[in-house]
């Protein structure tokens, strides 16, 4: 990919520097590094002066060896997925399979080898990670399609984290007639849990379902799903096929990554998608970790912080903030600041939410009695009454959610930096769940979510390795569906 009037770069021109770059770790790799840290560290040397060696040793870039060092310090790295045993085999009837010719090699070969996979679902799941642009929906169709044929009874069931990425899901796979008859699409938690209802017909709690009816559980985003999560859903005994962006950070508050290794990838960026500025801009971001000043498109720009130009494109975006907007950011003191910078400019007057208000989850609940709720789910307020002096009464729809989250919010987490971990004279079990005002959001939290328009704060952290920083702004920049703008 070139871009006019700057330098090109690619996975390729990296490996002129790292000939291994982008290369997958092998076992004796993990081996060597990890027996010569573990030597190294008895020195008490800087260990600059290790990464440096092995990066030359390695081929690699250092934030590469770095990160490695750090995964297998944590245990991150190996079979860490749990060992499956299978009910039954999927019935596929043997016939020659006939590929569209537009496929990409690499497409080609990853459809090839889960069609293969699925007559024998050897370890129970398989993970593909693809790149933006790669066309991993695009091999989801055409698979789904290619088993109909194989095998005509066959039911898939369609799992993504969030009941927007679901409906986002569901819209392309109805546009490539890819549904069928059996076929289920929804959330992950919808397929594990089913509601317990009262003689009135309210929820009153969710149960784990005991068996999942379908012959095939394919998830999209799934580098958004935490251990506990893959953990749960690999209990029922279906065959996986994991999709997600290996490019993109691991879960929100989870060190562990279901796509920090997958088994079959997507990286050629198809041709149509080469002219699209915002993967333009991606590319850029995964592969060097820089995006220059300039304008790829007339709505895809990076500007300068401070400049008159930048702060036109701010009040412009924060006057017409709506549901298809998202503003990012890297630190939690700019995101504390922007949401009340927005809400100013939208008339809302109190320091205390109200009703109306878009508001973000900050932690996980899998026991709330109306649904389970996790750290980045984003939504509004509908209901909200003041109890006591502690909590809130709230009732939040989540974007693309079909049933409210009801339970006490705390009143102390609105405006606060950091995730609220004490309250004075209360037991930390009693001091509600965790929201704040969702309208400017860390990259971290905004990992499932996309919006039209992005607008996005490049912040820098000098504490972060080369390869978390690409990761960062790679995923903060494929929030954004038509419109972009950075500041930075």
């Amino acid at each position: 990919m070139t871009l006019t009037g700057q330098k090109a770069y690619s996975v390729e021109e990296i490996r002129k520097t790292y000939t291994k770059a982008y290369a997958p770790w092998t076992k004796e790799e993990d081996t060597i590094l990890k027996n010569a840290y573990e030597q190294f560290t008895k020195l008490k040397q800087p260990d600059e002066n290790f990464i440096s060696e092995y990066a030359k040793k390695f081929g690699r870039k250092p934030g590469g060896i770095r990160s490695r060092i750090a995964k297998l310090s944590n245990g991150n790295v190996g079979d860490r997925h749990p060992e499956q045993v299978f009910r039954s085999q999927i019935k596929v009837i043997s016939q020659p399979v006939h590929l569209p010719d537009h496929l990409s090699s690499d497409q080609k070969f990853v459809l090839e080898s889960l069609l293969s996979w699925i007559r024998n679902p050897r370890n129970g799941f398989i993970t593909v990670g693809g790149y933006a642009g790669t066309g991993k929906t695009t091999i989801t169709a055409i698979l789904r399609t290619l088993l109909k044929k194989q095998s005509p009874d066959l039911a898939v069931s369609f799992a993504c984290f969030t009941g927007k990425a679901s409906q986002v899901l569901k819209s392309k796979l109805l546009e490539q007639k890819a549904i069928f008859k059996g076929d289920t699409i929804g959330t992950l938690h919808s397929l594990m849990y089913k509601p317990k209802v009262d003689k009135n017909g309210q929820i009153v709690g969710w149960k784990k379902v005991n068996d999942i009816d379908c012959d095939l559980i394919i998830i999209d985003e799934a580098s958004m799903i935490t251990q506990d999560m893959w953990r749960d859903i690999c209990s029922y005994d279906v065959p996986i096929i994991a999709i997600g962006d290996h490019g993109q950070l691991p879960p929100v508050g989870d060190t562990y990554s279901l796509m920090d290794n997958p088994n079959l990838r997507l990286e050629t960026i198809h041709r149509h998608a080469q002219d699209n500025p915002i993967l333009q801009v991606a590319t850029l971001a995964r592969t060097i970790g820089k995006i220059p000043l300039r304008d790829f498109s007339a709505t895809v720009r990076k500007v300068a912080r401070g400049t008159q130009e930048a702060q036109d494109i701010v009040d412009k975006i924060f006057n017409s903030f709506d549901d298809n907007t998202l503003i990012l950011c890297g630190r939690n003191a700019t995101r504390v600041k922007l949401n009340q910078q927005i809400r100013s400019r939208l008339d809302f007057t109190s320091d205390e939410p109200v009703v109306g208000e878009q508001v973000i989850c900050l932690k996980n609940n899998y026991k709330n009695l109306t649904r389970p709720i996790y750290n980045g789910m984003i939504g509004k307020l509908i209901k909200l009454a003041p109890v006591d002096k502690h909590w809130y009464m709230a009732e939040i729809l989540f974007h693309g959610e079909e049933i409210p989250y009801q339970g006490k919010i705390s009143r102390y987490q609105f405006h606060k930096e950091k995730y609220l971990e004490a309250v004075k004279g209360i037991h930390y079990s009693e001091i509600g769940d965790r929201f704040d005002f969702g309208y400017a959001l860390t990259v971290h939290k905004a990992q499932g979510s996309q919006a039209q328009r992005v607008l996005l704060f490049e912040e820098p952290s000098s504490y972060w390795e080369d390869e978390l920083w690409n990761k960062w702004l790679y995923t903060a920049v494929t929030r954004a569906v038509k419109e972009l703008y950075i500041i930075g």
